[in-house]
Order: structure tokens, then sequence, then C-alpha cells
């Protein structure tokens, strides 16, 4: 197969013109950017449109059990710093002062001897305006919380004088609730399901000759997941052998530094900022798990304990963080603190709840994850767990491409015009014959050469030619057919004029 000169540089003009075209969607806000970004905006009812908040606090108040549906009720705190309340059955009430507030929820939800605490739900956008107007509730109730079409039980306590509201979202973890953007974000973060089989966990050995492969080594038993020794030196640059994985280190945490001990020789220091770094250019999850001991995965004087996930077995086989943040703290309440949230990375650390923010839980744990298994846990007792994640932004990014490594406004783009570009097929056909004409039988001294011309010479048309000319041609395309469609219906309507004139 031989291409004139012409053809190679139409070719490159072409790919170079759609390259330019397909990055202009990510000069900034437009339309496709919009759709992409809000498309899953809102909670959608059955009709499709969103529900009022308080309306879906009160349709969930209605798949309660009847013993407890009986004493709940909706909340929702108005921009006037009014309430109104929603029960099951759909009665409503507005109250502006403390004692309405109390009548209203008696009006709405009566108590009995057997039920003889309100359970009420806070909408999400009542928990982040004024904090200090839910003192107005009765202290004695039980509280949830509805955000993002979730509850979660609200919890309240008092911390050097000053309360404090955080969301239970299981096993013990708690997010405080703060700034609006961070709450969304962790409950994402929390929620998302833990790829087990992605997990590396890595023992860090100074000088070891080993590399990071795109699969990870076989087990040595069923329950211990195999550890790698790599460079702590070269880790960083071995992580696109990783990417959207999550590797797992640990060691005692001083400052921004993870101090660790090898197999043999002193301690040693590992900087993090350069391996963050790098995490985030491969789309790889860090965690890491503090201790006291600054010992390695691996090392002959560690105590092996064997724990595994049976609990999560079977409809748990990809967890959420919550139920391996459990395994892990031994069921010491923790919340989340020091979040950090960038357009592509969330960092975060648990601390115990009891102990501050420098205690963490000091817990020893008796199970932990199972593809994780011994070779981390062991006899260590943990002090904290710091990770630093993809960000909500970044992986919706990443699951809405259809092919890895291009950015998603790209493809959608494409796609679009690719469609514009069937519309105006006929058009960018012939434009395309001029530019490059159809090859001879004569000119190929072999059948498969012609046909092979023939087929790059199609690919090339649909690929890359019609879906660039399509915003021109497709209105051409148009114009065309309506002035056809035009001239028809004329020569329909002159039809017996034009055949009397000729009798």
């Amino acid at each position: 197969m031989e291409f004139s000169k012409r053809h190679i540089g139409l070719l490159g003009l072409c790919i170079l013109a759609l390259a330019l075209l397909a990055s202009a969607p990510q000069a900034g806000a437009n339309w496709l950017t919009r759709i992409l970004k809000h498309a899953d905006d809102g909670v959608p009812s059955r009709t499709g449109k969103r529900l009022p908040a308080l309306d879906e606090a009160g349709a969930h108040l209605k798949t309660l059990p009847a013993a407890r549906r009986s004493r709940a009720v909706a909340a929702e705190l108005t921009d006037e710093d009014h309430w109104r309340l929603r029960n099951a059955e759909g009665e409503t009430f507005t109250a502006a002062t403390p004692e309405e507030l109390s009548r209203g929820l008696r009006v709405l939800a009566p108590l009995t001897e057997e039920a003889s605490k309100h359970v009420i739900l806070l909408t999400g956008d009542t928990l982040f305006k004024d904090r200090t107007k839910l003192k107005a509730l009765p202290a004695d109730a039980e509280f949830d919380a509805l955000i993002e079409s979730r509850v979660h039980k609200l919890v309240r306590r008092v911390v050097d004088g000053v309360e404090r509201y955080s969301l239970d979202v299981g096993n013990g973890v708690h997010v405080p609730i703060r700034d609006r953007a961070q709450v969304h974000e962790m409950l994402w973060q929390i929620a998302r399901p833990v790829d087990l089989s992605g997990l590396r966990v890595l023992a860090l050995e100074p000088g070891a000759m080993g590399l990071l492969k795109r699969t990870r080594p076989a087990d040595p038993a069923p329950g211990r997941v195999a550890v790698e020794t790599v460079d702590p030196e070269r880790l960083p640059h071995m992580l696109s052998a990783v990417a959207r994985g999550t590797i797992v280190i640990s060691g005692r945490m001083k400052g921004g530094a993870l101090h660790y001990r090898a197999s043999s020789g002193p301690e040693r220091t590992l900087m993090l900022d350069e391996l963050r770094k790098a995490a985030a250019a491969h789309d790889v999850n860090v965690v890491v798990i503090e201790s006291a001991s600054a010992r390695q995965p691996g090392t002959r004087n560690w105590f092996w304990q064997r724990v595994d996930l049976t609990r999560l077995d079977g409809p748990r086989a990809r967890p959420a963080l919550p139920d391996l943040i459990g395994q892990l703290t031994g069921g010491v309440p923790v919340e989340t603190d020091a979040i950090a949230i960038g357009e592509l990375r969330t960092g975060f650390q648990l601390v115990g709840i009891g102990r501050g923010a420098s205690g963490g839980w000091t817990a020893p744990v008796s199970e932990t994850w199972r593809d994780l298994a011994p070779e981390v846990t062991g006899t260590i007792v943990a002090s904290g767990l710091r990770l630093d994640l993809t960000s909500r932004a970044r992986q919706r990014e990443l699951d809405a491409r259809f092919v890895p490594g291009i950015p998603s406004l790209i493809q959608v783009g494409y796609l679009i015009f690719l469609f514009i570009g069937f519309a105006g097929l006929s058009v960018a056909r012939e434009w395309w014959q001029r530019l490059w004409p159809l090859e001879a039988r004569t000119d190929y001294a072999r059948r498969a050469g012609y046909w092979a011309a023939r087929s790059v010479r199609g690919a090339i048309f649909l690929l890359v030619f019609m879906p660039l000319v399509g915003p021109v041609s497709a209105p051409i395309a148009f114009v065309r057919g309506v002035w056809r469609a035009l001239v028809s219906v004329g020569a329909i309507l002159a039809y017996p004029f034009t055949r009397r004139r000729t009798a």
C-alpha cells in the first residue's frame, strides 16, 4: 500500500485538526461541561423530578416500622428560622417558637408510655444552617439526618463545653458536621465499595530490586495476601504499574514523614509528599497505617496472627470503607479529621473520638482486612489511619471514560461530533472525494493492497474527517434537504398546470 505526499499531509492535517477540536471542551466552562458536572445532581423521584427535602424525608418515614413510625417526625429549618415539621401521614406543622415546636411534635407524633422519645429526621440543608437552632429540639430525642437520600444517625456530644454534631456512618466511624462540601465528599468516599483485589501491601526495604507489576503476586495462602518488597526511593516511579489501585504502607508517623525499620539496620525516614504527588499523577490511593512500631511486614521477629474477613463474604465481597475501618480499630469509635479536599485528591485521617486529633484510637487490632491480612496488622497497635484518595470529582471523571487514558470530555465531545457528522454524511463524502480520490485497482499490484488502501481511506474518513467537518457539513446537508423537499413540493403543486400547458 502506497501513499502520496498529499495523502500523508492530509492525514496529518486531519489528525491535528481533530486534536484541536477535541481539546476545545476543556478550555473552560461550557454546555458540555455543565451537563457532565451536574448529570447526577439532585435526587429524582418516581416521576423523574427532585423531591423537596421535607417531602423526601416524609417519604422515608413511611418505610419505618410501625412502632418507630408513630413517633417519627421529619424536621426542616426554613430560611426564616422557623421549623417545618411533617409526619409519615403527610400532616405538617410550622413552628416559630420553642413552645410551638414542642406542641407541633406532640400533635404530629403523640408519645405513649411504650414510646417515650421522638424520632426526629433532619433534612441535610438544616444541618448546614445555624446549628445553634438545634438546641430547641428535645435533648432526649433520637436524631437522624437525611443527606443525599441516605439516612445516618446524628450524634450529639459536648467537647470542651461546645456541642458538636457528627454522622455515624457505621462501624463506629463518625463524620463531623462542618463544611457542606467536606461532609458530602466524606460520605461519598466512605460509602463507595473497596476493591480488595486492588490492594497492594508494601514492605519498605532500601535497595530492594523488586518492581511493582500490574498484577498482584499469588497469595501465599488463603486469607493471606502477598507482601511486595519495594525500595522506597524508587516507589514513586513505580506507581504507574498500579494506576487506579491502592497501596498500603505502615510505620510510625512524625509530622509529614513516615519512619520505618527494614529487615536490618536503623530506622529510616520516607517523606510522603513526593509519594502523594506521584499517586495523584497515576490516580493511586495511598493508605498509611500509623503504628507505634516502625517495623515492616515480613520481618522475622513479628508474631503473625491469622485473621480474615469471613463476615464480609457473599454480598459484602466489596465492603465499604467503614467495614474495614471497624475491623482495624477494634470497634473503637473514630472520626474523620484534617480533611483536605482538592480537585484531584481527598486526604483525611481517622482519630479516636475520646482522644482528640493527637491521640489516635490506640486500640490493638484483633481482625483486619482479609486481603490486607496478617502481614500488616499482626500484633500492631494502630494509632491512626491516614488516607490520600482519589477525589469524588476525579473518580467520576475516570468512571465516565469509555477508553482509559482519554478525558471523558474529549470522548463525549468526539461522539457528539461523530453523530453530527453522520447527519452531513453526503456532503462530507463529496468533499472527501475531492481531497482523497478513490484508489484505482490498476495502481496496486495485488488485490490485498488495493483493499487495504480503501480500508485505511474509509477509516480515516469515518473516524477523523467526517466528525471534523460535521459542524459545517450537517447544516449544508440540512439546507440541501430542505431545498430538495421544497422543489419536490413545488413540482407536485405545479404538475396540473404543466400538464394542461403540455396538452
